[in-house]
Parts: structure tokens; sequence; C-alpha cells
């Protein structure tokens, strides 16, 4: 009997080693043949289906991880391509678009089958809807063919929109949002890096088309990847305070360095943006936490106080240094900004509620600018595309119907966080949410000046982590609420 045990225990490691030299072989095969593959003409269809796959099955395995995975390489997704061109007139299967709809219709299953809870719905909820449906109804009137205007409508506003909900449905625990923010931190690292590289060497790594690389005489406007540097600032500025937080909270020297370095590398990405909205909101984001969380406070604002009076002592270099004197003194940016609000403000007295519908502000503009006489006077003329302020362009081009739901999305995801602050005693959740704040001023910020609200993978970042923070406060997070002494004494 013994013997016979012996034998099947040693005929078991045959079976296991052959499985494994067989698994060997089967991934040297297709190694080869990948390698084969990428030698060949079909070079790119190759790295376009390999890529996809890779996307699509890390989603299958892991929800929540690859839907950070998608996040990361999304800015990629055009020029490695992961985007599938399917010809003229058919739509692209992009991949945010595939990974959203694969991501949706996997929660679905799982929660049509019992393996998944649906989390509660609260009015952030509420008001992300009606922003979602409203923004749709506002293309109606839009100067584009119904398959040009959904295809807008899903790439720069409903996916945005479904990545908050699904961040909402999947994400419930503190270390889920903490993966958020590493997430965030790895997209503003790579962001910077190229941004510091652009504008150190005048190279353009990922190009993209029609963009003007020139601010002035010397500086360089960086369109790497995102092609605007508005753009590119936003997300350095929402990621700083979420590093900031990581830097104070980590437990080793080792990780504290890394993410010191990852924050410093944010600064000076956002200061080769040359971008001033952008070098505002990076301060911002940082100063809005000062007054809420004690450790970080203790560490930087010494080192704010000992910059400024460094800036100050020194202002006069730097204010002849002639990159820093053309950004500081440009005033055409500001000129013009409001010129057109002047217009896009003639334009919601006469549309308030609807809008002039999406895409019409550039038809309308010189209308509205100049009278009717001079409608289609010089077709040559440079027109403002949007309004450059993106609770005007929501207004001007949705009317109230939309302004008022991002409006009450904004202050009810602000409110919940702010009760949960409030109600728990936790030191390090309570940094979480004030790296949020964080992040939360980093987006709005820049959108007085700009129009980010249509920078669909700045809001997808931002919607994403506020998703996230939301699940994890009306998961677990409700355990680390600290009752009441009211409802302790009648206990």
């Amino acid at each position: 009997m013994i013997r016979r045990l012996e034998w099947l225990s040693g005929d078991g490691r045959a079976v296991r080693l052959i499985g494994r030299i067989a698994l060997v072989a089967v991934a040297l095969g297709l190694g080869y043949a990948l390698g084969v593959l990428l030698m060949s003409p079909q070079c790119a269809t190759v790295v376009t289906a390999v890529g996809v796959a890779f996307c699509l099955g890390a989603v299958v395995v892991d929800p929540k991880m690859g839907m950070l995975l998608w996040m990361i390489v999304a800015p990629y997704a055009r020029f490695i391509p992961l985007d599938i061109q399917l010809g003229h007139g058919i739509p692209d299967l992009k991949l945010s678009r595939l990974v959203t709809l694969v991501l949706l219709a996997l929660w679905a299953a799982q929660v049509a089958i019992g393996r998944r809870r649906l989390s509660r719905v609260i009015w952030s909820d509420v008001f992300m809807a009606l922003f979602a449906v409203f923004t749709l109804i506002s293309y109606s009137g839009a100067p584009m063919s119904t398959n040009k205007a959904l295809q807008n409508y899903w790439d720069i506003w409903l996916v945005p929109v479904v990545a908050y909900f699904l961040a909402r449905q999947l994400f419930s625990t503190e270390r889920d949002v903490k993966r958020i923010a590493i997430t965030i931190a790895i997209v503003g690292l790579y962001l910077a890096v190229l941004a510091t590289h652009e504008q150190m060497t005048g190279i353009t790594l990922f190009y993209p088309e029609d963009r003007s690389v020139i601010y002035s005489t010397h500086v360089r406007r960086v369109v790497n990847l995102l092609g605007n540097p508005a753009f590119t600032a936003v997300c350095l500025a929402m990621a700083a305070p979420l590093a900031a937080r990581g830097m104070i909270e980590s437990k080793t020297r080792g990780r504290r360095l890394v993410w010191l370095g990852v924050l410093l590398a944010l600064a000076v990405g956002s200061f080769m943006c040359y971008n001033r909205a952008g070098w505002a909101a990076f301060i911002a984001s940082l100063l809005v936490m000062l007054p809420f969380y004690p450790r970080f406070r203790k560490v930087f604002l010494p080192v704010f106080i000992a910059a400024v009076v460094l800036l100050v002592v020194t202002w006069g270099v730097v204010s002849a240094t002639p990159a820093i004197r053309e950004r500081l003194q440009a005033e055409g940016p500001i000129i013009w900004r409001m010129q057109v609000l002047g217009t896009a403000w003639k334009m919601i007295k006469a549309h308030p509620f609807t809008g002039v519908g999406q895409g019409n502000f550039a038809a309308l503009y010189t209308l509205y600018a100049r009278g009717a006489a001079y409608q289609y006077a010089d077709p040559n003329a440079r027109v403002l595309m949007s309004p450059h302020n993106s609770l005007v362009y929501i207004l001007v081009h949705g009317g109230l119907m939309t302004l008022v739901p991002y409006l009450g999305f904004m202050l009810s995801a602000f409110w919940v966080t702010l009760r949960f602050y409030l109600s728990i005693a936790d030191a390090k959740a309570r940094s979480l949410i004030v790296a949020t704040w964080g992040a939360f001023v980093a987006y709005l910020l820049p959108s007085m000046a700009g129009d980010t609200v249509i920078f669909a993978f700045g809001a997808v970042l931002f919607y994403v982590l506020v998703g996230g923070v939301l699940g994890w406060i009306l998961g677990s997070g409700q355990a680390l609420i600290v009752p009441k002494k009211s409802a302790e004494g009648a206990a």
C-alpha cells in the first residue's frame, strides 16, 4: 500500500513537470509567432489586437484593476495604437468605448446573478444622471450628423459619466481609493516627465495632429499626448495633493522618498507647462489641505513660507527671465477671454434654459458679437470655438437644464465628503478626504479659465476619484463613523 502511494505521488510530480514543460513550450511558441507577426507588415494590427486583448482581459479578470490600467494607458491609445479604426462612416472601436462597455456589462451581469450588490443611490448619482440626459438633449440642435453627434457625446460626456458610476459601484474600501490615488499619481508622473522633456528639448514624442507648439518667443506650448498644456496642468495639479498625502502617510523612508520624488516631478512638470491657471491650481490644491491636515501642515507650511520668501527676494531676477516674463505679462489671452465671455453672455440671455445647442457657439459667435449684418463677414477670421470657461461652456451650450445638475453633483459630492470628515476620528481616513478636496480644487479652479469640462480624460480621472471616495464612504467607511454622544447616552 505504501509503495502504491509513493508511486502515485511520484506519478503526480511527473504529470506536473510535464504540464510545466508544455506550458513553457506553448509560451515560447506564442512568443515566436508574435515576434514573427511584429516583424511583418501587419505589425500595427498585431499591436492593436494584443494591446486591446490585454486590456480587456485585465478587465475581465479583475474589473477594478482593469479599470485603473485603462486610466493609465488611455492617453496612449491613439498613438500605440489601441483604438481600432473601422473605416469611414463606421464608429471606431476606441479603447475607452470598449473598456467602459465591457466593465458595464460585467457589472450588470454580476448584479443580475447576485455576486455584487448595488450601492445605494445618493443625490450625487441623481444629479450626474440628469446631467448626462440633459447634455444629450442639448445635441438635438447640433450642427452635425446624428452619427457624429452621438459619437461626440459618447467620447466627451458619456465615458466620464459611466466611469463615475462604475467607480461608485466597484470601489468600496479605503484601499481602493488609495489605488485610485496611486493611479492618478502614475499618470501625473509620466505627463510631468513628458512635459519637462518637451519644454527642454523641443521634441514632442506623442504629437496630436494640428496642434500649435508655440506660446511665445521663448515658451513652447506643451502638447505631448493630450494636445493642450492646460489639460496636462490639470492632471498634474490633481495628482499633487494625492502625492503629498502619500508622502506624509508612508511608513518607510524609502516610500516617503519615492513620493517626494513624484511630488517634485509634478511641480517641475507643472512649471514647464507655463500655464498660469495650472500654476495657480497646483499651489491651491496643496494650500487647501493646510487647515484640515495637521501632519501635512507641519511639513509643507515651513517649506511654502521659505519658497515665498525666496521668490520675493529673487523676484527681480525671476521676473526678468524671458519665458516667465512673457507668460506673466501676456494680456492678450485675458482680454480676448473677456470679450468672448461678453458674447457668450448674450447667447445665454437669449437661450437661458436650453442653451444654443452643442457645437453652435462658434457658428453663432459672429452674429452675437457683431450683429446680423456681420454674421457671414470674414469667414477666415479667428473665432474661438468655446468660451474658455467650463461653467459658461455648459450654460451657453446646454442652458440651466445642464448647469444646475452639474453644480448639484459637485456640491452634493463635496457635502458627503464633508459630513464624513466631520463624523470620523481616524486621521489617515481624514487625510484621504482632504487630499480629495485638493483634487476638487485642482480640477475646478482651471475650469474657470478653460474648457476642462470637455477634457474627457481629465474628467475620467476626477470622476473616478470622486466616485471611488463616495463608494468608500457609503461602503466600508461607515465603520469609521464615530457615534454621536446622544446615541451613546441612549445606549
